[in-house]
């Protein structure tokens, strides 16, 4: 898993200075390549721009599903900017309807990590300090 993170990190430093721009559009390609190349060894595919039904019937679009071979959902991913407070995005997308069951949250700073609609992890992923 590590490898992955160190990869991760490179994808996002190649980015911010390849494309001059900070914002979830640009950057969230190396936070996709992450889940590829961890999910690719779990028999998973990264699914960008899944639509789903919300709460209310209205029509949502995750970032990204982790999705088996039989098109099971395994983990969600929301992508968010940097600039944004997380912690109210991720009440936000909860309050349309997006899942809470396995879902990250994350905004190149920090992941969030919902399971059972509780936080179980929260990772900072800009420190170098914090490596697995």
């Amino acid at each position: 898993m590590l490898y992955y993170i160190h990869d991760y990190r490179r994808r996002l430093d190649d980015l911010r200075r390849i494309a001059g721009a900070d914002n979830e559009g640009v950057l969230s390609p190396a936070f996709a390549g992450l889940l590829e190349d961890y999910g690719r060894e779990h028999q998973l595919i990264l699914a960008r721009e899944w639509p789903f039904r919300g709460r209310d019937g209205t029509m949502l679009r995750a970032d990204g599903v982790s999705l088996d071979r039989l098109r099971l959902a395994h983990g969600w991913w929301e992508a968010k900017d940097a600039k944004d407070h997380l912690d109210r995005e991720i009440e936000a997308k909860l309050r349309k309807g997006y899942p809470s069951d396995n879902i990250l949250f994350e905004d190149t700073v920090q992941a969030v990590l919902l399971q059972n609609g509780q936080e179980v992890q929260r990772v900072l992923l800009a420190n170098e300090r914090n490596r697995d």
